[in-house]
């Protein structure tokens, strides 16, 4: 089933409202809600910035975590980063990586010209670094020009698993969550089986077979949704699933 027919997605969705275009619109809405999404966007993003920086181009961790401030402060919230954007051109997880490597060009010539640290503060990484660093445990194994990319698809995952727990618990479908959770999520390299799973959950193998494609269907549409805020129409949610996700 596309992830478009899934429950939760589909064209009557839309797209009334994502991060980038509500900033990009901002010039007369409410100053708190300007921030509000900026700070969505930065959330969303700064992980797969923070191991770019380390991985890629190899600087320390501390020196990371003032860079991914910089970039941050000096393109989106007092550059044209998200006024330069232009969709029909690709993905803003492309363009946003290509402002990366042209901010990190510039910085090298800059290195040592002020003294970091007493720059505006966007986001609190103590201790986020780490939780950043876990997020891709084989990343040092990736060609650097992958690291980005597979640190936001793994971004992508893990708000889109978060969703589908949300959903199906507060549904009430627990026996779907934990059929979804011991098949795919805990049992990847394990001998499991349908029976095996129904066996610890006191269901039968097709109960489970059943459970299982119900939330795979769910896991996928709430990929779309977590997507569908990153882009602005269907022709880019469709290529942002294809590249990501070969969907």
């Amino acid at each position: 089933m596309p992830i478009s027919d899934t429950e939760t997605g589909g064209a009557d969705c839309g797209f009334p409202s994502t991060i980038w275009s509500r900033l990009t619109q901002s010039e007369g809405s409410p100053q708190a809600s300007a921030e509000f999404d900026l700070d969505s966007l930065i959330r969303l993003y700064w992980k797969p910035v923070y191991l770019h920086l380390t991985l890629t181009w190899r600087v320390s961790p501390e020196e990371a975590k003032d860079l991914v401030q910089e970039f941050f402060l000096e393109n989106v919230l007092e550059g044209n980063l998200l006024k330069n954007f232009r969709p029909e051109l690709g993905s803003f997880r492309a363009f946003l990586k290509g402002a990366l490597g042209n901010f990190m060009s510039h910085e090298a010539g800059r290195r040592g010209a002020r003294k970091r640290g007493g720059h505006l503060k966007l986001l609190s990484l103590s201790g986020g670094e780490a939780e950043a660093a876990e997020l891709l445990r084989d990343a040092a194994a990736l060609p650097a020009d992958q690291i980005f990319d597979a640190a936001w698809k793994k971004v992508v995952l893990d708000r889109a698993l978060g969703l589908l727990r949300e959903r199906l618990l507060g549904d009430g479908k627990v026996l779907v969550y934990e059929v979804f959770r011991l098949y795919d999520l805990e049992a990847p390299e394990a001998e499991v089986s349908y029976k095996s799973v129904g066996a610890t959950l006191g269901i039968s193998a097709d109960t489970v077979k059943n459970h299982l494609t119900r939330a795979r269907n769910l896991y996928l549409a709430a990929v779309s949704d977590v997507l569908r805020e990153t882009v602005s129409d269907p022709a880019s949610l469709s290529r942002e699933l294809r590249e990501l996700f070969g969907i």
